[in-house]
């Protein structure tokens, strides 16, 4: 049979009670500093990384695509023989030039496929049409193809479909249709280049 509690044992285990409901009222009403604002999950406009400020800029800069075609006085043409083995879709060299920076920018480095530098380089060796441009052939060289650059510049402008999405549009219905004639063409007598179109087709 269990003793019951004597008054004192009762009073003491009052006066522990007291204090710890004490102690822990003193302890909610000390302030605490928040943490440390997340600039990147934070959505509050203090943030000073939001959402809205994420944008894409396909600003034309300075680039090897840029520089490489300067068009020589009295070859008023030059300009636009960046397009020669493009689709029949209008595109503008700001657009092209674009979809190139951007394919450099996030694509080639992480498949290794294309050199960017040395495929502009031999981009700009296109010479312009002659009397008979039938009869000369397609440009191509280890580091550019017609193939290669069709690859490049439709995911180039995949990239940028949000940015181009008439283009983009365009692009789809008249891309492989367009590139098949090229494939047929090139793998009769490939080149470094229609291997590294082929590969990126194939991504």
């Amino acid at each position: 049979m269990a003793h019951a509690r004597t008054n004192s044992e009762m009073d003491e285990m009052k006066a522990r009670l007291a204090a710890l409901e004490g102690m822990l009222g003193s302890a909610s009403t000390k302030s605490v500093d928040p943490p440390p604002a997340d600039p990147i999950s934070d959505p509050s406009p203090s943030s000073s990384h939001t959402a809205s400020a994420v944008r894409l800029d396909i600003t034309p800069s300075p680039s090897l695509f840029a520089t490489a075609f300067t068009s020589p006085p009295g070859h008023p043409d030059v300009e636009a023989v960046w397009k020669r083995y493009l689709p029949p879709i209008e595109i503008s060299e700001t657009m092209h030039q674009a979809a190139l920076d951007h394919f450099g920018a996030y694509y080639a480095p992480w498949c290794c496929t294309a050199n960017m530098p040395l495929f502009v380089e031999d981009l700009a060796t296109i010479p312009p049409l002659g009397p008979e441009p039938a009869l000369q052939g397609i440009h191509n060289t280890p580091h550019y193809s017609p193939l290669l650059h069709n690859a490049i510049f439709y995911i180039g402008t995949y990239l940028l479909k949000e940015h181009f999405p008439d283009v983009m549009a365009c692009l789809d219905k008249v891309f492989w249709s367009h590139i098949s004639r090229y494939i047929t063409l090139e793998c009769d007598h490939p080149s470094l280049a229609t291997l590294r179109g082929l590969n990126l087709l194939a991504s």
